[in-house]
């Protein structure tokens, strides 16, 4: 259980002196983490109810605008409507990530697209721009802010 989960978390951290800046971010992590599994279990339970058209259908209207504020995609949808169908079901699945969490760092390779769903991302590239030292719940990381729509991914592919 989450609660479970939660107690072996705050033993795991009292255990091994964990700072009181990280504990803090994982403690709010693990509070989040119950509305997010929440979510992805409702996803789940309506589209295991759908026939399987109706499942990329129902997902092309969650997900397909997004996807085609994108180029590629834009053009994919334009020729093979089917196909952007087939990506909203099969290819593309929810990250929910918490305020100051990197999703991409200098040096990682860059094998997903990531297309901003729903809240706000913060871009920040170059030196000194990010600081994992410096993230703390109560403040906004550095950086440019991206909404519904922007893309994160391989520049190629933008």
């Amino acid at each position: 259980s989450m609660k479970a989960q939660r107690r072996a978390a705050a033993e795991y951290i009292h255990k091994n002196a964990v700072s009181r800046d990280v504990s803090s971010r994982v403690m709010i992590h693990f509070a989040h983490l119950r509305s997010i599994e929440n979510q992805s279990e409702k996803e789940a339970n309506i589209l295991a109810k759908l026939p399987t058209q109706l499942q990329f259908d129902l997902l092309y209207d969650v997900r397909g605008q997004v996807l085609i504020s994108n180029h590629f995609m834009r053009i994919i949808n334009a020729g093979y409507p089917r196909i952007l169908r087939e990506i909203c079901h099969t290819a593309s699945h929810h990250l929910y990530a918490l305020k100051w969490e990197a999703v991409y760092d200098k040096g990682d390779p860059c094998i997903k697209s990531y297309y901003i769903m729903s809240g706000k991302m913060m871009y920040a590239h170059g030196e000194g721009s990010w600081d994992g030292d410096s993230a703390h719940p109560e403040t906004d990381p550095p950086g440019q802010e991206l909404h519904r729509g922007a893309t994160l991914a391989e520049a190629a592919v933008w």
